[in-house]
């Protein structure tokens, strides 16, 4: 059958290509952060292997296509991560080398060392808690500007 000169068998197979680009483009986009909503933005620590966190010393993270990223106490850090429902390992973590006073230099050493014994998390009561291989808590983490 012409349309136009142009057969309707055409017109169908450009409708069903761009109905096939626009789903790919659709699922990329959606595909690209599989990140579940609940650990989305930027999370402050609040407790290291059960000690609390120091004032004025941010220590956080962030998790963003396969990457993580933070303030470990005076310096930045960065590394990648795997997660597969509720369990999350760090790897490959690496941070600047500036120095600060000996307190936060071990806090930031025992956090970094912390966040590589890292196995699983949870959220309870709006706190996210990350767990080592025995289901310890290790690390105490509140979104970033809650109170």
């Amino acid at each position: 059958m012409q349309l136009r000169g142009k057969t309707v068998k055409s017109v169908g197979w450009g409708l069903w290509i761009s109905l096939c680009l626009m789903t790919t483009t659709v699922w990329a986009e959606s595909a690209g952060d599989l990140l579940p909503k609940a650990l989305k933005g930027e999370w402050m620590a609040t407790s290291i292997d059960s000690l609390p966190v120091m004032e004025h010393s941010p220590t956080s993270f962030q998790l963003k296509d396969g990457k993580v990223t933070g303030n470990a106490a005076c310096n930045r850090y960065f590394g990648s991560f795997e997660l597969n429902d509720d369990q999350l390992v760090f790897d490959q973590l690496a941070s600047t080398q500036t120095y600060c006073a000996d307190a936060l230099m071990d806090q930031e050493l025992r956090f970094l060392q912390t966040m590589e014994r890292v196995a699983a998390w949870r959220i309870e009561n709006g706190v996210l808690l990350l767990l080592d291989g025995n289901d310890e808590v290790i690390l105490k983490l509140a979104r970033s500007g809650a109170k």
